[in-house]
């Protein structure tokens, strides 16, 4: 069996990690490290989903990266395969009134859209749908069921990592007015503010009458607001 290994990327830590073990179906990944804030040292192992091996030995991009959060829980990156998809696509439904999700007039289903997945312990603690259109990357979906871990910022990292693989120049993203969480979350996160489509959700509606008109605390859901992180 081959190994892989990925550098991670994480602010909070620098890891690298090993896939291998005797059974392909079932690889174990080992993760070794300094942690730069807390200076623990410490192994994981974990399963990950099935690799895909390369012609030259190696598993290729079946685990993006593998970071560990502040009490030392190892979660893995691995990209959105049909092991996964059913499940995103109940949560984006349950979660979104997927699975069309509407950006700036127009409509995407993202039953079929390229992602990541969060995992840990074989559960999704994440994921991000994303679409790229020339050298434009759009997140058209992200989530975290678990919060101050590391997660989102980790899906977001998987997400420019590929961009830059297809030469792309940013990456954007629509979130409403009332979301004011995911504001400042974008914000943090090296995002800018480019540009404020005052009342645009009334199009939207037009496209997805599912939208309801009141969202996070109770304010009307009117307007997008575009994040682009350039590249």
């Amino acid at each position: 069996v081959g190994i892989g290994v990925w550098r991670s990327l994480a602010a909070r830590g620098v890891w690298d990690a090993e896939v291998g073990g005797s059974n392909p179906l079932t690889p174990t990944m080992r993760q070794t490290g300094s942690h730069v804030r807390s200076g623990l040292s410490a192994t994981w192992t974990m399963t990950t989903s099935p690799p895909t091996l390369g012609e030259d030995g190696t598993y290729k991009r079946t685990c993006l990266m593998a970071r560990s959060d502040e009490a030392n829980r190892l979660f893995a990156i691995v990209d959105l395969d049909d092991e996964f998809r059913s499940q995103v696509n109940r949560l984006v439904e349950e979660n979104w009134s997927g699975p069309v999700i509407v950006t700036r007039g127009a409509l995407h289903d993202v039953s079929t859209s390229d992602g990541y997945v969060a995992v840990e312990n074989g559960t999704i603690t994440g994921f991000v749908l994303y679409e790229i259109r020339a050298s434009q990357c759009e997140i058209l979906v992200l989530e975290s069921m678990e919060e101050n871990r590391g997660i989102g910022s980790a899906l977001l990292d998987a997400v420019r990592m590929t961009a830059k693989e297809h030469a792309c120049t940013h990456v954007w993203l629509i979130t409403t007015n009332d979301n004011t969480h995911a504001i400042r979350y974008y914000q943090r996160r090296g995002f800018e503010l480019t540009a404020v489509h005052i009342n645009a959700i009334v199009e939207s509606r037009r496209l997805k009458p599912s939208i309801p008109p009141t969202g996070f605390d109770g304010i009307p859901i009117k307007h997008e607001f575009e994040f682009v992180a350039r590249l």
